[in-house]
């Protein structure tokens, strides 16, 4: 099992689904605080509920599609969609853009695995470039960036017939 190349590509698209997943919600409260400057509470509900409310409705979307939709182009343009809400975050000079991209970002990623090595990542990053949230949700990129790599070098065929496995009833 450890020899066949699918095996790994299989392991680091699981981690950078739930990296990309993980990263955004666990700072999307602090980054919703600290970017619009407003109290803790509120930048709780604004940021981490509306991410789940989005990734929600993406879960949803796929789900009722009851196996028409095709999974592996689903799965690369949620891939894309965080990239883009990723960068969003990281150069948007205007706050409230930044919140757009985190609260897109839930929806780009409800089809993935989830997973934990991302916040820790982004949290070093942010805190070794002076507590800069942007700083770290730029490293964020890299687990959109190769979670589409993955998808593209795993192929057509490992996709046909999975998509019994990945709806939500």
């Amino acid at each position: 099992m450890f020899q066949v190349p699918i095996f790994w590509v299989m392991m680091i698209l699981m981690i950078c689904a739930g990296a990309c997943e993980l990263s955004m919600a666990q700072w999307a409260s602090a980054y919703t605080e600290s970017a619009l400057g407003i109290a803790k509470n509120a930048g709780d509900i604004l940021g981490p509920c509306l991410f789940a409310v989005a990734q929600g409705m993406s879960r949803t979307v796929y789900g009722k599609s009851d196996g028409k939709m095709d999974l592996k182009r689903f799965m690369l343009v949620s891939g894309g969609l965080c990239l883009i809400c990723y960068l969003l975050v990281a150069f948007s000079p205007i706050p409230a853009m930044g919140l757009i991209g985190c609260i897109l970002c839930g929806f780009s990623v409800g089809i993935m695995w989830p997973g934990a090595i991302g916040p820790g990542l982004v949290g070093a990053i942010s805190q070794n470039a002076g507590d800069n949230l942007k700083a770290g949700m730029l490293a964020g990129c890299i687990f959109p960036a190769v979670l589409i790599a993955s998808i593209l070098l795993m192929g057509r065929n490992y996709f046909a017939g999975t998509t019994a496995l990945h709806r939500e009833d």
